[in-house]
């Protein structure tokens, strides 16, 4: 009897220390800056523009449709992401072509489709390549796309008051 309660008395202040531990060891991610403006075409023809994401928690990404590297396992994670945030609303995806020249809407919304891409939450946009350059590199801090095939393969999180 004696070890069964000093197995329990342990069991719980293992269970409280644990808790208080990850709490205290606990840091917010550190702030990058500040979410840019932008303008850009969505694949529906719909013109999207960075407003239409404030109060919003979203999630970018760099990719182009033709990519035989990352952009494909980034797409299905953005899709996995997808499933798993279903039961948030405010939540939203964004996918920014760094290929505006072959990424026309059309085909954005075949790739999107392929992904079973929802069109309310998750965004497929193209535009200015120098506009997408300038956020990429200079706002998200994702490296150089100078050629598509250097695009990043991070994800951006920005959250309600636009921080990244």
């Amino acid at each position: 009897m004696g070890v069964t309660i000093l197995t329990l008395v342990l069991w719980v202040g293992l269970l409280q220390y644990r808790s208080t531990t990850l709490a205290e060891q606990y840091v917010p991610p550190a702030i990058l800056g500040e979410a840019p403006e932008f303008a850009f075409t969505e694949r529906s023809g719909r013109p999207f523009d960075s407003g239409m994401l404030d109060g919003r928690v979203w999630v970018a990404d760099f990719i182009f449709t033709h990519c035989a590297g990352p952009c494909p396992i980034m797409t299905a994670t953005m899709a996995r992401l997808q499933s798993e945030i279903k039961d948030l609303p405010d939540v939203r995806l964004i996918s920014i072509s760094v290929d505006p020249e072959r990424d026309t809407p059309e085909v954005l919304a075949k790739y999107a489709d392929r992904f079973g891409a929802d069109p309310d939450r998750w965004l497929f946009l193209t535009g200015d390549m120098a506009l997408t350059r300038k956020i990429a590199v200079d706002c998200f801090k994702v490296g150089s796309i100078e050629d598509p095939i250097l695009h990043s393969d991070r994800f951006i999180l920005v959250d309600r008051a636009g921080k990244i």
